[in-house]
């Protein structure tokens, strides 16, 4: 078995494991969260030349290897990037890195040219993606006993938005409602069974072409 661990960074957080990561290479101060993720707004046919820093915080030299993949909406609306050996069908498909083996001496970081490629026909509006680093030499961690490994990937966000008729639209799936225990309460509330909350959970698709992020208002 192997088990992959993900990092993903929250928006002005450097992304890395800690002693290896990688960011982008040319952030614009003019374009929100650019520090931590790609952010491009390119019309269909054209291309842009970028990079990324590979960054090793270790006391040796380290060898990772670098991919693109597409991403996905989980179900609870979390972003969340693919499997290598996923099919590439969107910006996993049109990124192209100068280099997909890398070797940084200790202490030290590099930088790694690419270039995304909107293809001709692409649909307008959003499209996600992202640039994963993963450490070659090891192997993975061996957990101790188990026979399981631990491979750790670090991932950067690539957002592209390809300009025209925007179409925001979406439909309400579901429903529900639950009581369950507040997290914090007391011996007392729990004897009494005060200590509870009402969670509604709304089921939403969208429809449209580009990212939405809808406010609800529930009235009971």
């Amino acid at each position: 078995f192997v088990f992959a661990a993900f990092f993903f960074g929250n928006r002005s957080l450097a992304i890395n494991t800690g002693t290896v990561g990688i960011l982008p290479g040319n952030p614009d101060p003019d374009v929100k969260y650019s520090n931590s993720w790609f952010v491009y707004k390119l019309d269909a046919g054209l291309s842009k030349n970028d990079s990324i820093r590979v960054i090793n915080n270790k006391p040796e030299t380290v060898v990772v290897k670098l991919y693109a993949v597409d991403a996905t909406t989980t179900s609870d609306g979390s972003f969340a990037l693919l499997m290598e050996d996923a099919p590439r069908e969107d910006v996993g498909s049109w990124v192209k890195l100068a280099a997909n083996e890398v070797e940084i001496p200790a202490n030290s970081e590099k930088s790694v040219p690419f270039t995304i490629t909107v293809p001709k026909d692409s649909d307008v509006g959003d499209h996600m993606g992202g640039i994963i680093m993963q450490e070659i030499e090891g192997a993975g961690k061996a957990m101790s006993g188990t026979g399981v490994k631990i491979v750790t990937r670090v991932g950067v966000r690539i957002y592209e938005t390809v300009p025209g008729e925007v179409k925001k639209d979406f439909e309400i799936t579901r429903f529900d409602w639950r009581t369950e225990k507040k997290r914090a309460g007391s011996f007392l509330k729990d004897l009494l069974d005060i200590n509870k909350r009402t969670a509604f959970v709304i089921g939403l698709k969208n429809k449209g072409n580009v990212k939405i992020t809808p406010k609800v208002t529930v009235e009971v």
